[in-house]
């Protein structure tokens, strides 16, 4: 066992109690995965088979609610279906309407441009290439600002009416 944790901890980052992996994952992109005694396998998994966790047909899983945590203090076996029940609630949080507008926000506090800025690309002349350099934005923010479908302009007293 010690060999194993060794092994694991030349790969993580220490964040309070966790032990986030950086290494390689799963295609799912959160299982912490790697080369051990000859087998790649999860992270997880290693850690119970070496305590002498018998799983069958449960799952290696994170009890703290981080997925890329492999901290063995952190792992427990786990039914599939509390796998599934857990990755949904999750999904649910990521897509709710108040974890978007959380999102949204934090995007417009990074966001270059100010309805300024957006009037000067709307009305600027030249190629997209050259509008983008310029403004230091990409090709496809200029087309959608000269499109109207984000920054729009609504000192017209008619925008936004047709479309």
């Amino acid at each position: 066992m010690d060999e194993l944790i060794e092994r694991i901890r030349k790969h993580v980052v220490e964040e309070g109690d966790c032990w986030n992996w950086t290494c390689a994952l799963q295609s799912c992109g959160s299982v912490p995965t790697m080369n051990y005694k000859r087998k790649v396998g999860a992270v997880r998994r290693f850690i119970l088979l070496e305590r002498g966790v018998d799983l069958g047909k449960r799952l290696a899983s994170y009890t703290c609610g981080n997925p890329l945590c492999v901290n063995p203090e952190h792992v427990a076996p786990a039914s599939r279906r509390a796998v599934q029940v857990r990755s949904a609630k999750e999904i649910a949080y990521q897509t709710s309407p108040l974890r978007r507008k959380k999102l949204s926000d934090n995007a417009r506090k990074r966001a270059k441009l100010t309805p300024e800025l957006a009037r000067q690309v709307r009305e600027a002349d030249g190629t997209q290439d050259s509008i983008a350099a310029r403004f230091g934005i990409s090709k496809a923010t200029v087309s959608a600002i000269k499109q109207g479908k984000i920054w729009k302009d609504y000192t017209n007293q008619f925008a936004g009416l047709v479309q």
